[in-house]
């Protein structure tokens, strides 16, 4: 609690030595064509195979869809399921991380961690 007549002291001001996080770089359409062509991730409870030929494979433990996927030529990895998601198309931006891929749509805010599944 404040009393009046206190004064409330500065918040930290950060060190002059603090290193700026190096910027991330998206993945290049060849790499994303080596990054998912014939390997299978895990989102949550969701594996995703992306398979050569543009064929994308989904499961969850209650549920599975086909659909396609492609890289643009905007570099994103792009796809589009047969049933799940409304059919949409949903083209993604890729970062490598330390323990998989982030996948952004950056014009809707929206963000996740893809990871290889076990045995890929």
């Amino acid at each position: 609690m404040i009393l009046g007549g206190e004064s409330l002291r500065p918040f930290c001001t950060p060190s002059a030595t603090a290193v700026a996080p190096a910027p991330r770089v998206a993945l290049t359409a060849a790499e994303l064509g080596s990054t998912f062509t014939g390997r299978g991730y895990i989102f949550g409870v969701q594996k995703l195979t992306f398979a050569s030929g543009g064929k994308l494979y989904g499961s969850t433990p209650e549920d599975q869809d086909v659909g396609t996927w492609e890289i643009s030529s905007e570099q994103r990895i792009c796809r589009t399921w047969n049933s799940w998601d409304g059919r949409r198309q949903r083209c993604y931006v890729v970062y490598k991380q330390d323990d998989g891929w982030e996948l952004d749509i950056p014009e809707r805010l929206t963000r996740f961690t893809l990871r290889p599944a076990p045995g890929d």
